[in-house]
């Protein structure tokens, strides 16, 4: 419906019953808010009413704080994602600290900054161990979501005393929250990652492109993440040895693996099995640009349904004349981790067989290599820094990773 009300947003109709969508200060995305009366358990079905209650909604998210209660936590959250926005320049922090107050200023985002104390804080952390998200029971956070969710919000109040804005006493009085301890509480316990079979793997195969089969068979040799695998370019491996050395290299403004912004160099071998694989792409006389091109796989498709085409070309569509001069979606030059994962989970319901994540075969990696040429070597070719991440991953140096690419990669 046209906005006739004055207000931001939309109110709109819902089986009866009267929603405001709308993006309120402090909200860092719109949300559906039921307008619901005072003393009443559902949002109203007469219009009036609910113009009212969106009026006074957004009178409380608007008043100016009196004199002497300082700035609310609405204010305090926007003056620290415009910090966060110049300082998290890569990565995705930034996107899980946006995801992290959302929740802290739909529930506190008036009420003044330094009246948060420890008491609320542990009040959102109770309220997180229940809510469940996208309507589902199995959705419920995670003990390490709700934890690393705490541990920013101590981050935003920390900053703000820092930056003096905020008398010191808050951020102490926060920092003595303690995280969720594991089968202390009632939060959930994330899955842990488990390892995939060679057999599960190979069976996917089939049912792949043979781009994505190739990223399958590479993943599974050298165990690498599936963000270095999807942005690997012929630009970035080195291949004047018997085993090849790749470097991601910043991508699109992004950070060029997870642990760049440490100064951590990353350095991938790939052994000879590995590079068989890279080599039975299709062959071109200069090699630049992404290895795995999903461009490539979008016209063997094309070309697999024209080979399975059951109606004689001579009667109706020709192939190539029923395409959208302006699709809204075309193949990309290279894959991100979605659509990488996206087609593998494609591939194992057409297998028929339990859908399994690319991260978990750089777990299969980290458990075959620690096996059969010890911890050492595991961590070498996953890249990490500490043995704990690599007992982790198998359930430092480039030497160990070269001996471990030519003799299993």
């Amino acid at each position: 419906m046209s906005n006739k009300h004055g207000l931001p947003g939309t109110i709109w109709l819902n089986h009866g019953r009267w929603y405001w969508k709308v993006k309120l200060p402090g909200d860092i995305r719109r949300k559906d808010i039921p307008l619901i009366p005072s003393e009443a358990k559902y949002a109203t079905n007469d219009y009036g009413v609910a113009v009212e209650i969106a009026r006074e909604i957004y009178r409380r998210h608007t008043t100016t704080p009196r004199p002497g209660e300082g700035e609310s936590i609405a204010d305090l959250v926007g003056a620290y994602l415009a910090y966060a926005q110049q300082y998290y320049r890569q990565g995705r922090e930034l996107v899980n600290i946006q995801a992290a107050l959302t929740h802290l200023t739909e529930r506190y985002g008036r009420i003044p900054a330094e009246d948060f104390g420890p008491k609320d804080l542990r009040y959102l952390q109770e309220q997180m161990i229940e809510l469940t998200y996208r309507n589902s029971p199995r959705r419920r956070f995670a003990r390490s979501t709700i934890n690393k969710y705490i541990g920013i919000y101590k981050r935003v109040f920390n900053w703000a005393v820092a930056e003096g804005r905020l008398p010191p006493s808050v951020g102490y009085g926060l920092n003595c929250v303690a995280n969720l301890k594991k089968n202390r509480s009632d939060a959930r316990e994330g899955e842990v990652i488990q390892p995939v079979t060679k057999e599960q793997v190979w069976a996917v195969l089939p049912y792949c492109s043979s781009v994505v089969a190739a990223m399958v068979q590479v993943h599974y040799y050298t165990g690498m993440r599936p963000t270095e695998l999807c942005n690997m370019r012929w630009e970035d491996i080195d291949r004047t040895d018997k085993v090849w050395v790749y470097r991601p290299a910043e991508l699109e403004g992004r950070q060029a693996h997870k642990t760049a912004h440490l100064g951590h160099e990353r350095a991938i071998a790939i052994g000879p099995r590995a590079q068989a694989v890279i080599n039975s792409l299709i062959k071109r006389e200069e090699k630049s640009g992404f290895v795995f091109s999903p461009q490539v796989a979008v016209r063997e498709m094309r070309q697999r349904r024209r080979k399975q085409r059951k109606t004689p070309e001579q009667y109706g569509n020709r192939p190539g004349t029923n395409r959208k001069a302006k699709p809204q979606s075309q193949p990309g030059d290279h894959y991100n981790r979605y659509t990488y994962a996206k087609a593998i989970r494609r591939a194992c319901i057409e297998a028929k067989i339990n859908p399994w994540a690319p991260n978990q075969l750089r777990h299969t990696a980290a458990t075959r290599i620690r096996r059969e040429m010890g911890l050492d070597a595991a961590g070498a070719t996953l890249g990490h820094s500490t043995v704990s991440t690599t007992q982790i991953c198998a359930g430092i140096c480039r030497d160990k990773a070269i001996a471990v690419a030519e003799k299993m990669g």
